[in-house]
């Protein structure tokens, strides 16, 4: 790759080309995109298609539904609050497929997500603390989970956070895990 900066040409040698994508690398990808508010990161979230990025077959239903949910808000589809009610409704079900996660660290996404869909301000208030909790829970649980830098803080609350204020919400929560820099539209310049 090559950079300019002013008159000077940097030559970069990157990471080199992604070469496998799947669910979770997708989901980490929207989060961008909500919080950026991307162009470029929407276009590229919208390239995948579900069954190319569940391929392994590790993915719990309730995130099968939370990307469809996604996909559809995405296109202006009102159905995606019934992909996001379903996504909730497969949380109640036994979950093999890490659940730790799915009931720590995605329920109150989900939870989060409901709320906006609704419009319901006291709902989403109460849905970002709580789930600010459990995620401070999850990633405090052990040694190693304390020392692992994901749970510095929550980028899929912020989105979801994020995607509330562009609904003309307001987020009421402060934390140290809930970037608000990252919430609020125009810190990352898409031109």
């Amino acid at each position: 790759m090559r950079a300019q900066v002013d008159e000077t040409v940097f030559e970069i040698e990157g990471t080199g080309k992604t070469t496998y994508l799947h669910l979770a690398s997708w989901f980490e990808l929207y989060w961008w995109k909500a919080m950026s508010r991307s162009e470029v990161a929407a276009a590229a979230a919208g390239r995948f298609e579900l069954t190319e990025l569940t391929a392994d077959g590790r993915w719990g239903e309730h995130r099968l539904h939370l990307f469809r949910a996604f996909r559809s808000r995405d296109v202006g589809d009102p159905q995606w609050t019934s992909h996001l009610a379903d996504a909730a409704r497969a949380l109640e079900q036994p979950i093999s497929v890490f659940p730790e996660e799915a009931d720590l660290l995605d329920r109150g996404v989900i939870e989060i997500l409901a709320a906006v869909a609704e419009g319901d301000q006291g709902r989403l208030t109460d849905s970002i603390d709580a789930a600010l909790v459990a995620h401070r829970t999850y990633w405090t649980k052990s040694a190693e989970r304390r020392e692992d830098c994901r749970g510095f803080s929550s980028l899929p609350i912020a989105a979801a956070a994020a995607i509330a204020v562009d609904e003309g919400m307001t987020v009421e929560v402060e934390s140290d895990y809930l970037a608000m820099g990252l919430v609020r539209p125009g810190w990352f310049s898409s031109t």
